[in-house]
């Protein structure tokens, strides 16, 4: 019996030994072999490799060598920072294991007063001073065969939604290819403007898609007064083009015939290029550009009369001069959400918010012979402006008067493809006599055409989709909305790359509350008329009130205020404090539906999964229960039998 219980026992201990030992084995292996496997539930699927990412890293024709420089003995104090940088790690191993052999990725822990540390210094890698004496070191250094380098000067975590992006733009300007060479016209300082202010913002240095787009193309910024384009252009990107003569207008019909690309934006109305005319003391009213000229051959042209807005997506923008603190909705600066976004052409897809200004809206041609495929619209709810009704309105809220949905939608941005003909059947123009035409023997009279046309072009300042933060003693940009990754996107769809379409755009889109957005647009629309009344009616009553003052230092002239006016002041004292009344009224009930919204979400939110759990292994153990009676009942009745 006891020899039973000994062996029992020693049973019992080998067991738990090999349990022990299978545990820590399986955790080891799984650490390696499951280091690479992720669930990613994100909603933009943030830690999930882009498509584009993929195929650029399996396509390599450079061999590239990225050196991550990372103080590990310095993370422990700093968790936020020490988990992004695993991200880091984990992000440059799966670039090494899908390159083909092309990528070898090191780490590199830069000791104080080591030779690693005074590389990393040397490179310009910047450490972060710590409280206890200590720097952090944590920027990458890549180098291709070439003694091409790009450097990371310091992983912020700011920028965390961008790292893959800007890891596989470092890996693209490395890789060795010839960089496509694209030709660039543009009426608007791009380039910067020595720090004349657009709107609220001052533009001093290159406008950000601008220097972008340098970084991944050959540019080549030409005059608007060219009278031809050059020999080796791939694509050319039009910019609110304005003084563009006929001969080089002729040369743009005959590029896009001959089968290369264009990326045209125009305006309307451009606020960047208005802002600059009052800044230098210049005025003109059209500050509109379009190409209907070319466009209307193709089908498609700009409404140059009207600018649209869309309140459900309004920006929030300070009233008047800003003096009094209130915001209000800003039809015709639109927010615009990826529910506005076609997202089946390979340009759009997976972009995220877009930011607009005063757009202008493109007009489509139903018996066109080309194929027009929108790529931005409104929604339903939008609503045009004549540009002069625009310009003469003092107050953003006079926008909000009367505003009233068209139940229509209206394309903002465009795809052109197909068999188009020439705008200038006849040929060139003859410098001297506009009338005469000289038929080139190289003139194409129709061709496969690719465009894309936009109705913007404020969307390419700064001010409207870039947030700028000093850090480490250099300017961090930050991404505010998608307007830069359509440009790339565009570009590198036109020139035939498409590398980085898609990769740059993931978590960046600015979703807005909308039921919440729509409870207080109702309050505001309501009552809006009420206040406006109110004002008026102030602002008439304190004109009087003030002749009435002004009168009694005056000796020639006595204004008397009769019991009927005494009683219309009365009555409008009243009435103001009605509506005010109301007003906080409007106010209160609008925080209470959106506090209410709010507790049901966080009850959502802390309840739903628990419960959701709890049914589940509710479900799982009476499925169990079940399976192990039904397997008794068999037993059972198989030894009755």
């Amino acid at each position: 019996m006891k020899t039973r219980k000994i062996e029992a026992n020693i049973s019992m201990i080998g067991s738990a030994i090999i349990a022990v030992i299978l545990f820590f084995a399986i955790n080891l292996a799984s650490g390696e072999l499951l280091s690479r496997f992720r669930l990613d539930f994100t909603e933009h699927q943030l830690y999930t490799l882009s498509e584009p990412t993929v195929a650029t890293l399996q396509s390599l024709s450079e061999s590239i060598h990225l050196r991550l420089f990372l103080s590990r003995s310095e993370l422990l104090d700093i968790p936020g920072i020490g988990s992004y940088a695993k991200r880091v790690e984990d992000l440059l191993g799966e670039f090494e294991r899908l390159s083909n052999g092309r990528i070898t990725f090191s780490i590199v822990d830069p000791q104080p007063f080591s030779e690693t540390e005074d590389l990393a210094v040397g490179h310009g890698l910047q450490g972060i001073p710590l409280q206890n004496g200590g720097r952090l070191y944590f920027g990458m250094v890549a180098t291709n065969s070439t003694d091409g380098v790009q450097v990371v000067p310091h992983f912020f975590l700011e920028r965390e939604e961008l790292l893959e992006y800007d890891l596989i733009r470092i890996i693209v300007k490395l890789d060795g290819r010839p960089r496509k060479k694209v030709g660039l016209i543009s009426s608007l300082p791009i380039q910067g403007a020595g720090g004349v202010l657009v709107g609220s913002a001052s533009q001093r240095g290159p406008w950000t898609f601008f220097s972008q787009l340098n970084e991944l193309f050959d540019v080549e910024l030409l005059a608007s007064s060219i009278e031809s384009l050059p020999d080796d252009i791939e694509m050319l990107f039009l910019i609110h083009p304005r003084t563009l003569s006929d001969s080089l207008l002729y040369e743009i019909d005959q590029f896009v015939l001959d089968g290369n690309s264009l990326l045209l934006a125009v305006d309307p109305y451009s606020e960047t290029l208005s802002s600059i005319l009052e800044s230098t003391q210049l005025s003109e009213l059209d500050t509109g550009s379009d190409l209907n000229v070319l466009t209307g051959q193709w089908g498609i042209t700009l409404n140059t009369g009207q600018i649209v807005g869309d309140l459900p997506i309004s920006a929030r923008v300070l009233d008047g001069d800003g003096s009094s603190g209130r915001t209000v909705d800003y039809p015709v600066w639109m927010n615009i959400q990826p529910e506005q976004i076609n997202p089946h052409d390979v340009v759009a897809a997976k972009l995220g918010n877009l930011i607009f200004a005063t757009a202008g809206t493109l007009e489509i041609d139903a018996q066109a012979s080309t194929e027009i495929t929108p790529l931005i619209r409104t929604n339903r709810t939008a609503k045009l402006y004549d540009i002069d009704q625009f310009i003469d309105i003092s107050s953003i809220r006079d926008l909000l008067h009367d505003y009233q949905e068209a139940n229509q939608q209206w394309v903002m941005a465009a795809r052109v493809r197909g068999q188009a003909t020439s705008a200038y059947p006849e040929g060139r123009s003859t410098p001297d006599n506009e009338s005469s035409k000289i038929i080139d023997d190289e003139h194409r009279e129709s061709g496969n055409i690719n465009v894309i046309m936009i109705a913007d072009t404020d969307f390419l300042h700064d001010r409207f989709w870039v947030r700028k933060q000093p850090a480490l003693g250099q300017m961090l940009l930050y991404a505010e909305a998608s307007n830069g990754d359509l440009i790339n996107n565009a570009v590198d769809n036109l020139t035939g790359d498409n590398r980085l379409i898609g990769m740059s755009t993931r978590g960046r889109s600015i979703r807005s509350f909308v039921r919440t957005h729509k409870i207080r647009q109702v309050a505001e629309q309501k009552y809006l008329g009420h206040e406006q009344e109110l004002l008026r009616e102030l602002q008439r009553i304190e004109t009087f009130l003030a002749d009435y003052a002004a009168s009694q230092d005056d000796s020639q002239s006595q204004i008397i205020i009769t019991d009927e006016q005494r009683t219309e002041v009365k009555q409008f004292r009243e009435n103001q404090l009605s509506i005010r009344q109301q007003l906080r009224e409007v106010q209160h009930n609008l925080v209470k539906d959106i506090q209410q919204l709010e507790n049901r979400l966080t009850l959502l939110n802390l309840l739903v999964v628990p419960v959701l759990l709890a049914v589940a292994g509710t479900l799982t153990c009476t499925l169990g229960a079940r399976n192990r009676d039904r397997k008794l009942a068999l037993r059972i009745a198989a030894k009755l039998h």
